[in-house]
Protein backbone atom coordinates (compact mmCIF):
# COMPACT_ATOMS: atom_id res chain seq x y z
CA UNK A 1 0.00 0.00 0.00
CA UNK A 2 1.04 3.12 -0.78
CA UNK A 3 1.84 6.02 1.80
CA UNK A 4 -0.85 8.50 0.23
CA UNK A 5 -3.31 5.63 0.27
CA UNK A 6 -3.81 5.80 5.01
CA UNK A 7 -6.48 6.73 5.83
CA UNK A 8 -5.63 8.33 9.07
CA UNK A 9 -4.98 11.79 9.45
CA UNK A 10 -3.19 12.43 12.02
CA UNK A 11 -0.13 14.42 13.97
CA UNK A 12 1.87 10.94 14.18
CA UNK A 13 4.37 8.70 12.35
CA UNK A 14 2.87 5.86 14.33
CA UNK A 15 2.05 2.09 12.15
CA UNK A 16 -1.53 2.17 12.00
CA UNK A 17 -1.83 -0.59 8.84
CA UNK A 18 1.01 -3.24 8.55
CA UNK A 19 1.34 -5.35 5.21
CA UNK A 20 3.79 -7.89 5.72
CA UNK A 21 3.69 -9.64 2.75
CA UNK A 22 4.66 -7.04 0.55
CA UNK A 23 6.62 -5.62 2.99
CA UNK A 24 4.59 -2.49 3.38
CA UNK A 25 4.62 -0.03 6.77
CA UNK A 26 1.64 2.52 6.20
CA UNK A 27 1.79 4.91 8.72
CA UNK A 28 0.22 8.63 9.40
CA UNK A 29 0.61 11.16 6.26
CA UNK A 30 -1.48 14.13 6.48
CA UNK A 31 -1.63 16.33 9.76
CA UNK A 32 -4.31 17.97 11.62
CA UNK A 33 -2.80 21.45 9.90
CA UNK A 34 -3.70 20.11 6.35
CA UNK A 35 -5.85 21.75 4.08
CA UNK A 36 -9.73 19.77 3.99
CA UNK A 37 -9.85 17.65 1.22
CA UNK A 38 -13.71 18.79 -0.53
CA UNK A 39 -15.94 16.10 -2.80
CA UNK A 40 -17.89 17.55 -5.25
CA UNK A 41 -21.78 18.10 -4.49
CA UNK A 42 -24.85 18.80 -5.75
CA UNK A 43 -25.89 21.14 -2.88
CA UNK A 44 -28.46 23.59 -3.33
CA UNK A 45 -28.94 27.00 -0.89
CA UNK A 46 -30.08 26.25 2.43
CA UNK A 47 -33.43 26.58 3.45
CA UNK A 48 -32.43 28.48 6.60
CA UNK A 49 -30.04 31.61 6.88
CA UNK A 50 -27.13 29.97 7.97
CA UNK A 51 -24.28 28.35 6.18
CA UNK A 52 -25.77 25.22 6.27
CA UNK A 53 -28.79 23.54 7.36
CA UNK A 54 -27.45 20.64 8.87
CA UNK A 55 -23.43 20.12 9.56
CA UNK A 56 -22.65 16.24 10.21
CA UNK A 57 -19.73 15.86 12.04
CA UNK A 58 -17.89 12.12 11.34
CA UNK A 59 -17.89 10.39 8.32
CA UNK A 60 -18.68 6.78 9.57
CA UNK A 61 -22.20 4.69 8.25
CA UNK A 62 -23.64 6.83 10.67
CA UNK A 63 -23.09 10.22 9.33
CA UNK A 64 -22.94 9.38 5.77
CA UNK A 65 -26.48 8.04 5.98
CA UNK A 66 -27.57 10.75 8.02
CA UNK A 67 -26.27 13.45 5.97
CA UNK A 68 -27.63 11.58 2.56
CA UNK A 69 -31.27 11.45 3.81
CA UNK A 70 -31.20 15.17 5.06
CA UNK A 71 -29.55 16.07 1.79
CA UNK A 72 -32.38 13.94 -0.23
CA UNK A 73 -34.85 15.38 2.30
CA UNK A 74 -34.25 19.00 0.77
CA UNK A 75 -31.59 20.44 3.17
CA UNK A 76 -27.95 21.84 2.59
CA UNK A 77 -26.10 19.40 4.17
CA UNK A 78 -21.96 19.60 5.26
CA UNK A 79 -20.36 16.13 6.18
CA UNK A 80 -17.12 16.77 7.63
CA UNK A 81 -14.49 14.02 8.60
CA UNK A 82 -11.35 13.92 10.45
CA UNK A 83 -9.72 11.37 8.42
CA UNK A 84 -8.59 11.09 4.76
CA UNK A 85 -11.42 8.07 3.96
CA UNK A 86 -15.12 7.84 5.19
CA UNK A 87 -16.46 4.87 6.43
CA UNK A 88 -15.59 4.98 10.13
CA UNK A 89 -14.68 1.54 11.54
CA UNK A 90 -14.58 -0.31 8.19
CA UNK A 91 -12.05 -0.57 5.62
CA UNK A 92 -11.73 -3.04 2.56
CA UNK A 93 -8.35 -3.63 0.98
CA UNK A 94 -6.45 -6.61 -0.94
CA UNK A 95 -4.51 -9.01 1.21
CA UNK A 96 -2.72 -12.17 -0.23
CA UNK A 97 -4.59 -11.95 -3.63
CA UNK A 98 -8.04 -11.59 -1.66
CA UNK A 99 -10.55 -8.73 -1.20
CA UNK A 100 -10.47 -8.47 2.59
CA UNK A 101 -12.37 -5.92 5.68
CA UNK A 102 -9.90 -5.01 8.16
CA UNK A 103 -13.31 -3.96 10.02
CA UNK A 104 -16.73 -3.68 10.09
CA UNK A 105 -17.86 -6.40 7.90
CA UNK A 106 -20.39 -9.23 8.55
CA UNK A 107 -23.88 -8.51 7.22
CA UNK A 108 -27.08 -10.77 7.32
CA UNK A 109 -31.06 -10.08 6.75
CA UNK A 110 -31.46 -10.02 10.39
CA UNK A 111 -29.87 -6.81 10.32
CA UNK A 112 -32.56 -4.91 8.60
CA UNK A 113 -30.75 -1.75 8.37
CA UNK A 114 -27.77 -2.47 6.38
CA UNK A 115 -29.57 -5.41 4.47
CA UNK A 116 -31.96 -2.19 3.09
CA UNK A 117 -28.85 -0.35 2.24
CA UNK A 118 -27.73 -3.44 0.15
CA UNK A 119 -30.76 -3.99 -1.49
CA UNK A 120 -31.17 -0.60 -2.33
CA UNK A 121 -27.43 -0.32 -3.93
CA UNK A 122 -27.53 -3.71 -5.80
CA UNK A 123 -24.32 -4.59 -3.90
CA UNK A 124 -23.59 -8.65 -4.26
CA UNK A 125 -22.83 -10.87 -1.16
CA UNK A 126 -21.04 -14.12 -0.81
CA UNK A 127 -20.93 -16.71 2.02
CA UNK A 128 -17.76 -17.40 4.48
CA UNK A 129 -17.41 -20.05 7.00
CA UNK A 130 -16.09 -18.36 9.57
CA UNK A 131 -18.83 -19.09 12.64
CA UNK A 132 -18.90 -22.94 11.14
CA UNK A 133 -15.66 -24.44 11.33
CA UNK A 134 -14.53 -28.11 11.19
CA UNK A 135 -13.33 -28.20 13.82
CA UNK A 136 -12.28 -26.77 16.98
CA UNK A 137 -9.23 -26.42 19.19
CA UNK A 138 -9.75 -25.02 22.69
CA UNK A 139 -6.41 -23.63 24.79
CA UNK A 140 -7.32 -25.08 28.81
CA UNK A 141 -6.32 -22.44 31.22
CA UNK A 142 -2.80 -25.08 31.60
CA UNK A 143 -1.96 -24.54 28.14
CA UNK A 144 -2.92 -27.87 26.97
CA UNK A 145 -4.90 -27.60 23.63
CA UNK A 146 -7.64 -30.42 23.39
CA UNK A 147 -10.35 -30.80 20.05
CA UNK A 148 -13.58 -31.65 21.59
CA UNK A 149 -15.43 -34.20 20.13
CA UNK A 150 -19.00 -34.23 19.43
CA UNK A 151 -20.72 -34.49 22.66
CA UNK A 152 -18.36 -32.16 24.05
CA UNK A 153 -18.84 -29.84 21.87
CA UNK A 154 -23.08 -30.53 22.19
CA UNK A 155 -22.16 -29.92 26.07
CA UNK A 156 -20.42 -26.35 24.90
CA UNK A 157 -23.29 -25.57 23.00
CA UNK A 158 -25.85 -26.23 25.47
CA UNK A 159 -23.86 -24.35 28.25
CA UNK A 160 -24.15 -21.24 25.77
CA UNK A 161 -28.11 -21.51 25.54
CA UNK A 162 -28.43 -22.06 29.29
CA UNK A 163 -26.46 -18.67 29.23
CA UNK A 164 -28.38 -16.63 27.57
CA UNK A 165 -31.87 -18.46 28.76
CA UNK A 166 -33.28 -15.26 30.40
CA UNK A 167 -32.77 -13.77 27.13
CA UNK A 168 -36.32 -13.71 25.66
CA UNK A 169 -37.69 -12.16 29.32
CA UNK A 170 -35.40 -9.88 29.44
CA UNK A 171 -35.17 -8.57 26.03
CA UNK A 172 -38.41 -9.98 24.62
CA UNK A 173 -38.32 -6.54 21.93
CA UNK A 174 -34.12 -6.06 20.91
CA UNK A 175 -35.02 -3.05 19.60
CA UNK A 176 -36.76 -1.30 21.99
CA UNK A 177 -35.20 -1.10 25.50
CA UNK A 178 -37.62 0.91 27.18
CA UNK A 179 -40.00 -2.05 27.15
CA UNK A 180 -38.59 -4.19 29.26
CA UNK A 181 -36.71 -1.79 31.17
CA UNK A 182 -36.61 -2.84 34.71
CA UNK A 183 -35.97 -6.44 33.81
CA UNK A 184 -32.81 -4.94 32.01
CA UNK A 185 -31.77 -2.82 34.55
CA UNK A 186 -31.97 -5.45 37.20
CA UNK A 187 -29.04 -7.23 35.37
CA UNK A 188 -27.22 -4.18 34.16
CA UNK A 189 -24.56 -5.10 37.16
CA UNK A 190 -23.72 -8.04 35.24
CA UNK A 191 -20.99 -8.94 33.36
CA UNK A 192 -20.48 -12.30 31.37
CA UNK A 193 -17.96 -13.79 34.26
CA UNK A 194 -20.76 -13.03 36.62
CA UNK A 195 -23.46 -15.07 34.80
CA UNK A 196 -20.74 -18.01 34.23
CA UNK A 197 -19.87 -17.77 37.74
CA UNK A 198 -23.62 -18.53 38.10
CA UNK A 199 -23.38 -21.65 36.67
CA UNK A 200 -21.89 -25.30 36.69
CA UNK A 201 -19.58 -25.22 34.03
CA UNK A 202 -16.90 -27.53 32.83
CA UNK A 203 -13.37 -26.68 32.82
CA UNK A 204 -13.96 -27.20 28.60
CA UNK A 205 -17.08 -25.31 28.86
CA UNK A 206 -15.82 -22.48 31.12
CA UNK A 207 -12.85 -21.58 28.19
CA UNK A 208 -15.23 -22.15 25.85
CA UNK A 209 -18.16 -19.34 26.71
CA UNK A 210 -15.11 -17.02 28.30
CA UNK A 211 -13.58 -17.23 24.21
CA UNK A 212 -16.96 -17.10 22.69
CA UNK A 213 -18.23 -13.96 25.10
CA UNK A 214 -14.95 -12.26 24.90
CA UNK A 215 -14.22 -12.00 21.52
CA UNK A 216 -17.97 -11.31 20.51
CA UNK A 217 -17.66 -8.17 22.66
CA UNK A 218 -14.33 -6.85 21.47
CA UNK A 219 -12.65 -7.27 25.42
CA UNK A 220 -12.41 -9.41 28.28
CA UNK A 221 -15.18 -11.20 28.97
CA UNK A 222 -15.35 -9.43 32.91
CA UNK A 223 -15.59 -5.92 30.84
CA UNK A 224 -18.58 -7.19 29.21
CA UNK A 225 -22.37 -6.55 29.81
CA UNK A 226 -24.55 -9.90 30.45
CA UNK A 227 -27.23 -7.70 28.90
CA UNK A 228 -25.58 -6.60 25.39
CA UNK A 229 -25.12 -10.66 25.12
CA UNK A 230 -28.70 -11.17 26.03
CA UNK A 231 -29.75 -8.15 23.34
CA UNK A 232 -27.47 -9.97 20.43
CA UNK A 233 -28.99 -13.13 21.53
CA UNK A 234 -32.48 -11.59 21.23
CA UNK A 235 -31.59 -10.24 18.10
CA UNK A 236 -30.75 -13.50 16.15
CA UNK A 237 -33.92 -15.50 17.50
CA UNK A 238 -32.94 -16.50 20.64
CA UNK A 239 -31.15 -19.31 19.34
CA UNK A 240 -27.14 -20.46 18.48
CA UNK A 241 -28.05 -21.00 14.77
CA UNK A 242 -30.07 -17.81 14.46
CA UNK A 243 -26.97 -16.25 16.12
CA UNK A 244 -23.83 -17.43 14.02
CA UNK A 245 -26.03 -16.93 10.79
CA UNK A 246 -26.99 -12.49 11.88
CA UNK A 247 -23.29 -12.02 12.52
CA UNK A 248 -21.17 -14.38 10.27
CA UNK A 249 -22.92 -15.26 7.43
CA UNK A 250 -22.59 -12.64 4.82
CA UNK A 251 -19.82 -9.72 3.21
CA UNK A 252 -20.60 -8.06 0.32
CA UNK A 253 -18.59 -8.30 -2.72
CA UNK A 254 -16.48 -5.14 -3.28
CA UNK A 255 -16.59 -5.11 0.64
CA UNK A 256 -17.91 -2.16 2.88
CA UNK A 257 -15.91 0.39 0.59
CA UNK A 258 -18.10 -0.48 -1.96
CA UNK A 259 -21.53 0.46 0.33
CA UNK A 260 -19.95 3.62 1.58
CA UNK A 261 -19.32 4.67 -1.74
CA UNK A 262 -22.86 4.46 -3.14
CA UNK A 263 -24.38 5.92 -0.03
CA UNK A 264 -22.12 9.41 -0.53
CA UNK A 265 -22.59 9.23 -4.24
CA UNK A 266 -26.30 9.14 -3.90
CA UNK A 267 -26.19 11.61 -1.13
CA UNK A 268 -25.36 14.97 -3.10
CA UNK A 269 -24.29 16.87 -0.01
CA UNK A 270 -20.93 18.04 0.45
CA UNK A 271 -17.82 16.62 2.07
CA UNK A 272 -14.53 17.82 3.45
CA UNK A 273 -11.96 15.40 4.79
CA UNK A 274 -8.97 16.07 6.67
CA UNK A 275 -11.52 18.34 8.70
CA UNK A 276 -11.31 17.33 12.63
CA UNK A 277 -14.06 19.88 14.72
CA UNK A 278 -12.52 20.97 17.55
CA UNK A 279 -15.19 22.88 18.70
CA UNK A 280 -19.54 22.79 18.74
CA UNK A 281 -22.02 25.36 19.91
CA UNK A 282 -25.55 24.66 20.70
CA UNK A 283 -27.03 28.46 20.24
CA UNK A 284 -30.37 29.10 20.89
CA UNK A 285 -31.29 29.70 17.10
CA UNK A 286 -28.82 28.06 15.58
CA UNK A 287 -24.98 25.96 15.89
CA UNK A 288 -21.64 26.56 15.19
CA UNK A 289 -19.04 23.80 14.18
CA UNK A 290 -15.46 25.07 14.64
CA UNK A 291 -12.94 23.17 12.57
CA UNK A 292 -9.29 22.52 14.05
CA UNK A 293 -7.04 22.81 10.92
CA UNK A 294 -8.05 26.76 10.72
CA UNK A 295 -10.72 27.87 13.37
CA UNK A 296 -13.02 28.49 10.97
CA UNK A 297 -16.60 28.76 12.35
CA UNK A 298 -19.60 27.13 9.86
CA UNK A 299 -23.02 27.58 11.04
CA UNK A 300 -25.98 25.73 10.40
CA UNK A 301 -29.46 25.37 12.20
CA UNK A 302 -28.57 21.96 13.81
CA UNK A 303 -25.28 19.62 13.73
CA UNK A 304 -25.22 16.12 14.20
CA UNK A 305 -22.56 14.42 15.69
CA UNK A 306 -22.00 11.06 14.58
CA UNK A 307 -18.52 10.37 16.44
CA UNK A 308 -17.58 7.26 18.38
CA UNK A 309 -18.44 7.27 21.92
CA UNK A 310 -14.57 7.03 22.39
CA UNK A 311 -13.57 10.17 21.01
CA UNK A 312 -16.33 12.30 21.75
CA UNK A 313 -15.08 13.82 24.61
CA UNK A 314 -12.27 15.30 22.16
CA UNK A 315 -14.32 17.75 21.34
CA UNK A 316 -15.32 20.76 23.40
CA UNK A 317 -19.09 21.18 23.49
CA UNK A 318 -20.52 24.26 24.69
CA UNK A 319 -22.73 24.00 26.50
CA UNK A 320 -20.79 21.17 27.86
CA UNK A 321 -22.04 17.92 27.50
CA UNK A 322 -23.97 16.20 29.96
CA UNK A 323 -22.69 13.75 32.93
CA UNK A 324 -23.58 10.68 31.05
CA UNK A 325 -21.61 11.45 28.04
CA UNK A 326 -18.35 12.54 29.93
CA UNK A 327 -18.81 9.54 31.93
CA UNK A 328 -19.03 6.71 28.91
CA UNK A 329 -16.22 8.77 27.16
CA UNK A 330 -14.26 8.25 30.35
CA UNK A 331 -14.48 5.08 30.91
CA UNK A 332 -14.81 4.01 26.88
CA UNK A 333 -16.51 0.90 25.48
CA UNK A 334 -15.19 -2.06 25.84
CA UNK A 335 -13.40 -2.62 22.51
CA UNK A 336 -10.35 -0.14 24.04
CA UNK A 337 -8.00 -2.55 23.54
CA UNK A 338 -9.16 -4.75 20.90
CA UNK A 339 -7.96 -6.09 17.63
CA UNK A 340 -8.62 -8.13 14.83
CA UNK A 341 -6.01 -9.54 12.39
CA UNK A 342 -5.72 -11.27 9.33
CA UNK A 343 -2.86 -13.64 8.92
CA UNK A 344 -1.76 -15.71 5.76
CA UNK A 345 -0.37 -19.36 6.30
CA UNK A 346 1.26 -21.77 4.31
CA UNK A 347 -0.85 -24.73 2.47
CA UNK A 348 -4.20 -25.85 3.39
CA UNK A 349 -5.05 -26.53 6.61
CA UNK A 350 -8.59 -26.68 6.93
CA UNK A 351 -11.36 -25.42 8.36
CA UNK A 352 -10.28 -24.98 11.45
CA UNK A 353 -11.23 -22.61 14.55
CA UNK A 354 -9.89 -22.19 17.87
CA UNK A 355 -10.62 -20.90 21.27
CA UNK A 356 -9.08 -19.37 24.64
CA UNK A 357 -9.85 -17.32 27.09
CA UNK A 358 -10.48 -13.62 26.63
CA UNK A 359 -7.39 -12.97 29.32
CA UNK A 360 -5.35 -14.69 26.72
CA UNK A 361 -2.54 -13.20 24.09
CA UNK A 362 -4.83 -14.95 21.08
CA UNK A 363 -8.63 -15.20 21.60
CA UNK A 364 -9.58 -16.28 19.12
CA UNK A 365 -8.64 -17.72 15.03
CA UNK A 366 -11.11 -18.61 12.30
CA UNK A 367 -10.29 -19.91 8.43
CA UNK A 368 -11.66 -17.04 6.14
CA UNK A 369 -10.30 -18.61 2.56
CA UNK A 370 -8.35 -21.79 1.65
CA UNK A 371 -6.79 -23.59 -1.05
CA UNK A 372 -3.98 -25.67 -1.72
CA UNK A 373 -1.31 -22.97 -1.52
CA UNK A 374 -2.66 -21.18 1.34
CA UNK A 375 -5.04 -20.73 3.89
CA UNK A 376 -5.79 -16.69 5.01
CA UNK A 377 -7.19 -16.88 8.97
CA UNK A 378 -9.30 -14.37 10.75
CA UNK A 379 -8.27 -14.08 14.42
CA UNK A 380 -8.89 -11.85 17.31
CA UNK A 381 -7.23 -10.28 20.29
CA UNK A 382 -8.34 -8.71 23.61
CA UNK A 383 -5.70 -6.75 24.67
CA UNK A 384 -2.84 -5.71 21.99
CA UNK A 385 -0.47 -5.22 24.53
CA UNK A 386 0.02 -8.93 25.39
CA UNK A 387 0.35 -10.09 21.47
CA UNK A 388 2.54 -7.80 18.59
CA UNK A 389 0.03 -7.93 15.69
CA UNK A 390 3.41 -6.07 14.00
CA UNK A 391 5.04 -8.99 14.15
CA UNK A 392 4.81 -12.06 12.60
CA UNK A 393 6.69 -14.25 14.41
CA UNK A 394 4.88 -13.66 17.89
CA UNK A 395 1.47 -14.40 15.95
CA UNK A 396 3.62 -17.75 14.73
CA UNK A 397 4.38 -18.15 18.17
CA UNK A 398 0.58 -17.64 19.06
CA UNK A 399 -0.87 -19.78 16.22
CA UNK A 400 1.59 -22.51 16.84
CA UNK A 401 0.12 -22.94 20.49
CA UNK A 402 -3.00 -24.74 18.21
CA UNK A 403 -1.32 -25.84 15.49
CA UNK A 404 2.08 -26.32 15.98
CA UNK A 405 3.54 -26.85 12.20
CA UNK A 406 1.32 -23.69 11.22
CA UNK A 407 3.87 -21.37 9.04
CA UNK A 408 3.02 -17.49 8.86
CA UNK A 409 3.58 -15.96 5.31
CA UNK A 410 2.39 -12.60 5.87
CA UNK A 411 -0.27 -10.81 8.31
CA UNK A 412 -2.30 -7.52 7.61
CA UNK A 413 -3.62 -5.14 10.85
CA UNK A 414 -5.40 -1.95 11.31
CA UNK A 415 -4.72 -0.68 14.63
CA UNK A 416 -8.19 0.93 15.22
CA UNK A 417 -7.01 1.44 19.21
CA UNK A 418 -4.46 3.89 18.42
CA UNK A 419 -6.30 6.12 15.39
CA UNK A 420 -6.75 9.09 17.39
CA UNK A 421 -10.28 9.59 15.54
CA UNK A 422 -11.74 6.18 16.30
CA UNK A 423 -9.66 4.88 19.55
CA UNK A 424 -11.05 1.49 19.74
CA UNK A 425 -12.13 -1.30 17.67
CA UNK A 426 -15.46 -3.38 17.53
CA UNK A 427 -17.40 -3.57 21.27
CA UNK A 428 -20.59 -4.05 23.18
CA UNK A 429 -21.11 -1.98 26.32
CA UNK A 430 -19.76 -2.51 30.09
CA UNK A 431 -21.82 -3.90 32.93
CA UNK A 432 -23.89 -0.71 34.24
CA UNK A 433 -23.83 1.45 30.72
CA UNK A 434 -27.31 0.65 29.67
CA UNK A 435 -28.68 2.02 33.41
CA UNK A 436 -25.98 4.63 33.90
CA UNK A 437 -25.42 6.20 30.29
CA UNK A 438 -27.72 4.98 27.48
CA UNK A 439 -30.74 6.92 28.26
CA UNK A 440 -28.23 9.86 28.55
CA UNK A 441 -26.47 9.28 25.42
CA UNK A 442 -29.13 9.18 22.59
CA UNK A 443 -30.97 12.36 23.85
CA UNK A 444 -29.91 15.68 22.01
CA UNK A 445 -28.40 18.71 23.32
CA UNK A 446 -29.51 21.84 22.16
CA UNK A 447 -29.09 22.32 18.92
CA UNK A 448 -27.05 18.69 18.43
CA UNK A 449 -28.14 15.90 17.57
CA UNK A 450 -25.90 12.06 18.29
CA UNK A 451 -25.59 9.20 16.24
CA UNK A 452 -23.43 6.12 15.78
CA UNK A 453 -23.29 2.22 16.40
CA UNK A 454 -23.44 2.99 20.40
CA UNK A 455 -25.72 5.23 20.24
CA UNK A 456 -28.63 3.17 19.44
CA UNK A 457 -30.99 -0.01 20.59
CA UNK A 458 -31.49 -2.89 18.56
CA UNK A 459 -27.59 -3.92 16.70
CA UNK A 460 -26.44 -1.55 18.65
CA UNK A 461 -22.06 -1.58 18.43
CA UNK A 462 -22.74 -2.90 14.71
CA UNK A 463 -22.57 -1.21 11.12
CA UNK A 464 -26.46 -2.06 10.84
CA UNK A 465 -26.89 -0.05 14.19
CA UNK A 466 -25.02 2.91 13.28
CA UNK A 467 -26.85 3.30 9.71
CA UNK A 468 -30.19 2.94 11.29
CA UNK A 469 -29.15 5.90 13.99
CA UNK A 470 -28.34 7.86 11.14
CA UNK A 471 -31.64 7.16 9.45
CA UNK A 472 -33.18 8.12 12.35
CA UNK A 473 -31.80 10.85 13.30
CA UNK A 474 -32.15 12.19 9.91
CA UNK A 475 -35.99 11.91 9.69
CA UNK A 476 -36.16 13.63 13.59
CA UNK A 477 -34.48 16.70 12.02
CA UNK A 478 -36.30 16.74 9.01
CA UNK A 479 -39.36 16.59 10.50
CA UNK A 480 -38.40 19.56 12.88
CA UNK A 481 -37.24 21.64 10.25
CA UNK A 482 -40.16 21.24 8.20
CA UNK A 483 -42.25 22.35 11.43
CA UNK A 484 -40.05 25.24 11.85
CA UNK A 485 -39.82 26.61 7.86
Amino acid sequence: MKRNDSPIASQTRRRFLKGSGAGAVVAATSSLTAAPIAVASDCHAAKTNFDFDVIVVGGGLAGITAARDLQKSGYKTLLLEARNQLGGRTFTTTFAGQELELGGSMIHWLQPHIWAEVERYGIELHETSLMSPDRTLIKLGDGKVVEPDTEEMMGILDAINTAMEESRQVWNRPYDSAFTWDEIVKRDHMSMVDRMDQMDLTPLQRIALDSLFGFGGGGEANTISYNEWMRLWALGNWNYQGFAEAVGRYKMKGGTAALVKAIVDDGGYEVRMGSPVKRIESHKDHALVTTAYDDKQISAAYVVCALPVNVIGDVEFSPALSKGKQAAYKEKHTGVNGLMFNVEVKGDIGNVSGMAASNQPLNYFAVYKRNSHHTILNGAINDYRKLDLFDDRAIEAALREFLPDVEVLSSITYDWVNDPFIKGAYSLYRPGWIKNYFKDMIKPEGRVHFAGSEFTDGWRCFMSGAIGSGVKVAETLSRILDKSL
